[in-house]
């Protein structure tokens, strides 16, 4: 057994980008800190921050990087500041490292350090699928870079585990048996600083049903879909309502197809509060992805603000939703299936309001950080 007093986690993107991978690590971070350990995060500087600050209580050293792929695939720049940042890095008394993904450069480098410090290591796993950027030709040799540098990864020979039991399946592509599961999760219990009433501020009647989809619009998460399936909706009912948050390419797209309709909104970016406020007065979630989840943070979110579920099984969402007592799971590309749970859920509220207390309980009992970061000091105690 190991007390492990000092844990390092290497990213390859951190705060103040805030995407699924980068919560994670927050969120674990913060929890860690309340419970007494000191918390260092190893990330690249993708938005030209400081290249050393503490935020929370919480450690950042953010190394020189270019930026491939438009940032997507930070790369180390191995200039004199970088070896600088390293020197530092290297100077902390570090117990324990957590590598989060296995393909970044990053990945590479925190399984060196580590060795080099004869320290232990992990590597968590939070997608079930290759990284993709849309293009046939690159994501063919983005596969096999892939391959590369899990190979050297696991030269390292580190422990690995996932998001979920779909990111373990996912592993056993590479020939990797997972050690575990260090599930995702949220604050379930997250107080939101400014309540607001949607439905006064944008005269939606009170007996109208609020439908909501938050991501990023990108095709993978299939916005297009649902735009689909929204305008069958506005077609058969004339009390449901569809908010769209979220940003990326297809945003233009979104937001024309928002302004043609009176009953569509669209919120673009929202900040964490309004967020979950948003969620707090929507009765339904809709997550049409096709996109390799790890276990889907918006799915906890608004399940635990009371929403219900309707989503793919992409990623750990069947982790969830474990079966039709706490939400709806559709089939992919099917606007038909998004058409018809959104409407049986509006023509059953008695249906809509027992899965939605059901998923928001099993969310609060087995989702919640305070849970999940118990976990996690166990596992690198063994």
């Amino acid at each position: 057994m190991i007390d492990s007093k000092t844990i390092c986690f290497v990213n390859a993107r951190f705060y103040p980008d805030l995407g699924g991978v980068e919560r994670y690590t927050l969120e674990l971070s913060k929890k860690l800190v309340d419970y007494g350990y000191k918390v260092i995060v190893v990330t690249t500087n993708i938005d030209d921050n400081d290249s050393y600050e503490i935020f929370n209580g919480v450690i950042i050293y953010r190394l020189p990087i270019f930026k491939g792929l438009g940032g997507r695939y930070p790369i180390l720049k191995f200039n004199k500041k970088y070896f600088k940042i390293l020197k530092n890095i290297k100077k902390e008394d570090i117990d324990f490292f957590v590598i989060n993904t296995r393909f970044y450069l990053t990945s590479i480098l925190g399984l060196h350090i580590a060795k080099s410090k004869s320290k232990r290591s992990i590597v968590i796993e939070h997608g079930t699928g290759h990284f993709s950027v849309n293009n046939s030709l690159l994501d063919f040799f983005g596969r096999r870079w892939e391959h590369f540098v899990m190979n050297i990864v696991k030269l390292y020979k580190p422990r690995f585990y996932g998001v979920s039991k779909a990111c373990n399946n996912w592993l056993l592509h590479f020939n990797v048996t997972a050690s575990g599961v260090l599930y995702n999760g949220i604050d379930a219990h997250y107080k939101i600083k400014e309540l607001k009433n949607l439905k006064s501020e944008y005269q939606i009647p009170n007996t109208a049903l609020i439908v909501t989809y938050a991501g990023r619009f990108i095709q993978e998460k299939g916005i297009h879909v649902l735009i689909k399936a929204i305008e069958k909706v506005l077609e058969k009912n004339r009390n449901v309502y569809f908010f769209l948050a979220g940003s990326g390419p297809l945003e233009s797209m979104v937001s024309e197809f928002a302004i043609k309709s009176d009953r569509v909104f669209f919120e673009g970016k929202m900040d964490y509060d309004d967020l979950m406020n948003l969620f707090r007065c929507s009765d339904i979630l809709v997550n049409p992805s096709m996109y390799p989840e790890g276990l889907p943070t918006v799915i906890l979110e608004a399940g635990a603000m009371g929403c219900a579920i309707v989503a793919t099984a992409r990623g750990g969402t069947e982790e969830i939703i474990l079966s039709k007592k706490y939400g709806i799971i559709i089939s992919e590309e099917d606007e038909r299936e998004i058409f018809k749970a959104v409407n049986d859920l509006y023509n059953d509220p008695t249906y809509l309001k027992y899965i939605s207390s059901n998923v928001k309980t099993r969310i609060i009992e087995g989702f919640d950080w305070s849970i999940l970061a118990l976990n996690f000091i166990k596992v690198i105690k063994e």
